[in-house]
C-alpha cells in the first residue's frame, strides 16, 4: 500500500516488505527492522505535519499554483463566451 503498486508484486526469500504487505500464499517469517517514529510511516506522518505548519517550502509552491491557475482559466472562459457571443460567426449559439 505505502508503495502505491497497483498490482501484487512477488517477493523472493529475503526481500524487504513494507506496511500493508499481503500474504496471498503460504507462511512468512518477517522481522522488524524499524519500529516507531524509525518506520516509513512514521516518517509519511511527519512530513505531513510539516507541511501543515509551513515547515516544507517546496511544497508552499504547489500550492500557490491553483490559487491563480483555477480564477484564470475561469475568467479566460467568461471572455471567450462574451466574444464569441458578441463577434461570433451566426447563429451564435448554435454554431457547430
Amino acid at each position: 500500500m505505502i508503495s502505491g503498486e497497483p498490482i501484487p508484486v512477488e517477493k523472493d526469500k529475503d526481500a524487504k516488505v513494507t506496511a500493508g504487505t499481503v500474504n496471498g500464499t503460504g507462511r512468512i517469517l518477517m522481522r522488524a527492522e524499524r519500529v516507531g517514529a524509525d518506520t516509513l510511516l512514521s516518517q509519511i506522518v511527519k512530513l505531513s505535519a510539516g507541511e501543515a505548519i509551513g515547515e516544507a517550502d517546496p511544497a508552499r509552491g504547489g500550492i500557490k499554483a491553483p490559487r491563480y491557475f483555477v480564477p484564470a482559466v475561469i475568467v479566460a472562459a467568461i471572455v471567450t463566451f462574451v466574444v464569441w457571443s458578441s463577434v461570433g460567426p451566426q447563429p451564435r449559439f448554435a454554431h457547430d
